[in-house]
């Protein structure tokens, strides 16, 4: 396998604060959120190499602290998406912690609707 995740979808009750807190931390524009009958999705401003993923609003899906966590990228230094997640009201719930052995740095926080996420970055 080239690439381990292909896709992944973040659970929101609330789509536009999802949007907003999404855009303002990834530094980048969700799409429109576009509904199919059943689910309303937005895709995260990332490009497909590596996989993509979406926001996803549907009955049955509910944001939660409790499951997976998918580490985003931080770019080149994690810490200037960390200081958006808490100008969105979002809650740095790891702070920047080198990995050590040059692996790089990672941190994990919560979002606008109350998931867990993290973040990894080479600085």
């Amino acid at each position: 396998m080239e690439h381990p995740i292909t896709w992944f979808e973040i659970p929101v009750a609330d789509m536009d604060r999802a949007i907003k807190f999404y855009n303002a931390v990834l530094a980048g524009e969700c799409s429109e959120p576009s509904n199919d009958g059943t689910r309303t999705t937005a895709l995260l401003p990332y490009g497909m190499v590596g996989g993509g993923g979406s926001l996803t609003m549907t009955d049955g899906f509910t944001p939660g602290s409790n499951g997976v966590v998918i580490y985003l990228n931080g770019g080149e230094d994690l810490q200037v998406m960390l200081d958006r997640v808490k100008a969105e009201g979002g809650t740095v719930t790891y702070p920047k912690t080198d990995m050590g052995s040059d692996m790089g740095y990672l941190a994990t926080f919560t979002d606008s609707e109350g998931n867990t996420l993290g973040l990894f970055s080479q600085g």
